[in-house]
């Protein structure tokens, strides 16, 4: 198969929708973050928040993930975004999950300006073939040449790509998953790549 990074419109929402939960569907974070709900449903309430993630100011590959309640942790300054909630959403996982990865990331970047990665995903049948290899390839290459530092929030799966691309491990995050989504914890790795050099 030949595969190439395209431009999303926004007529592309309902299949890009379609595509985030078939990739994410399965995996137990994903199942605590959204326990129970039918994967039709959860496809529903993407494609009706599709209007706001496509106007979000940033590029299809740094799309918000979910928005949180509002909230912030005052002794900390860090504030949590404050659009509604998606249905069937793990309101208490969710925000402090986003807290827990706001502060790694804020003690590791401070102000810096920098590229910020979100929801890369592959559909189960076409993992393992170059796709997200193909997307990291384009985001570093963004990245060095606008000489902005990559940060991404990756899953165990993705930590070892990620780690090949230059990226390295700033802090980690423990979520305890519902006994629902198998149990037991899952580990995010907040992960950061510095830009590379041009070459002269």
């Amino acid at each position: 198969m030949d595969l190439k990074v395209q431009d999303v419109k926004y007529a592309d929402g309902p299949p890009m929708e379609n595509m985030y939960i078939r990739s994410f569907f399965d995996d137990p974070f994903h199942r605590t973050l959204f326990p129970d709900m039918p994967f039709d449903k959860q496809v529903a309430g993407v494609v009706k928040r599709w209007p706001s993630n496509y106007g979000a100011p940033w590029t299809p590959l740094t799309r918000k993930s979910w928005p949180v309640r509002s909230a912030t942790r005052a002794e900390d300054g860090i504030p949590i975004e404050p659009p509604p909630t998606p249905e069937g959403l793990n309101d208490l996982f969710a925000i402090e999950f986003t807290y827990k990865v706001r502060k790694v990331r804020r003690d590791a970047l401070g102000d810096r300006p920098h590229l910020e990665m979100k929801m890369l995903g592959t559909v189960p049948q076409y993992r393992r073939k170059g796709a997200a290899s193909l997307q990291l390839q384009w985001a570093v290459d963004t990245a060095d040449k606008e000489e902005l530092v990559c940060w991404v929030d990756a899953s165990p799966e993705a930590m070892p790509l990620y780690h090949k691309f230059g990226f390295e491990i700033r802090g980690e995050v423990v979520s305890q998953l519902q006994p629902s989504a198998g149990g037991g914890t899952y580990t995010y790795y907040c992960m950061l790549r510095e830009p590379r050099a041009k070459s002269r």
